[in-house]
C-alpha cells in the first residue's frame, strides 16, 4: 500500500494537468497578408477614358516619359501636366488647365492598407490641404470593369473660400489609375468607362 501511494498520487496530479489543458482554447493562429505596392511604370501611349458624374467623357493620356516627368494631356484641355513618380502634377504648362492643383499627392507609393500622409497644392488662386488615409483593399466595379483596388479617403480643406469636405477614391493596381471617384462636392465625382495602357 505504501508503493501504491505515490504512483497514486502522480496519477492524481497528472489528471489534473490534462483537466487545466483541455479547459484552455488554443491560441488563435491570425495570418495577415499584407499588400505593398510600388509606383507603377508608365509608358508612351497609356491613356484612360474618364466620365465626368456632370458632362462628357475626357481622355488622360502619357504623351511624354522624361528623365523626371510623366508628361500628360487631356482631351478637354489645351494643357500639359508634369507628373512625378507619384503621378501628383509638379507643374503644367499651356492654357485652359481648369482647375489643377499643383502638389496633390493622391497617391504616395509604397500604398498599403494604414498608410497616411498629408499634403498642401495651389491652385490659381486657391490653397488646398488634404490628409489621406488608405482604409482597405477591395473588389471595385465601374463602367470599364471589376477590378482590386485600394480604397483611400482624403479629408480637403480649400482656403480663400473656407470650404472642407470628404473625397473617396480606388486606386487599381493593374490599372495603373484612379478607376473612381466620389466626392461631398458630387460635380467631381468621376469614373473610369475604358483603358489603353502598355
Amino acid at each position: 500500500m505504501k508503493i501504491c501511494i505515490p504512483f497514486l498520487f502522480i496519477f492524481i496530479l497528472v489528471l489534473g494537468a490534462c483537466a487545466v489543458t483541455q479547459t484552455t482554447p488554443p491560441t488563435p493562429i491570425i495570418k495577415e497578408t499584407t499588400i505593398s505596392l510600388t509606383a507603377p511604370k508608365y509608358n508612351v501611349g497609356d491613356e484612360w477614358t474618364f466620365r465626368w458624374a456632370q458632362g462628357a467623357p475626357y481622355i488622360l493620356k502619357v504623351v511624354e516619359i522624361g528623365k523626371d516627368s510623366i508628361v500628360t494631356t487631356r482631351s478637354d484641355t489645351n494643357c500639359r501636366q508634369y507628373r512625378d513618380g507619384h503621378f501628383t502634377i509638379t507643374r503644367f504648362s499651356g492654357d485652359a488647365c481648369g482647375l489643377t492643383f499643383v502638389g496633390a499627392r493622391q497617391l504616395d507609393f509604397p500604398l498599403f492598407v494604414g498608410k497616411s500622409w498629408q499634403y498642401t497644392a495651389q491652385g490659381q488662386d486657391l490653397r488646398l490641404e488634404t490628409s489621406v488615409k488608405v482604409i482597405k483593399y477591395e473588389k471595385i466595379t465601374t463602367t470599364a470593369g471589376s477590378y482590386e483596388a485600394f480604397e483611400l479617403e482624403g479629408r480637403w480643406f480649400i482656403h480663400n473660400i473656407n470650404q472642407r469636405g470628404t473625397t473617396r477614391y480606388w486606386y487599381a493596381p493593374l490599372i495603373k489609375q484612379i478607376i473612381k471617384l466620389q466626392s461631398d462636392a458630387a460635380k467631381w465625382d468621376t469614373e473610369m468607362i475604358s483603358f489603353s495602357i502598355r
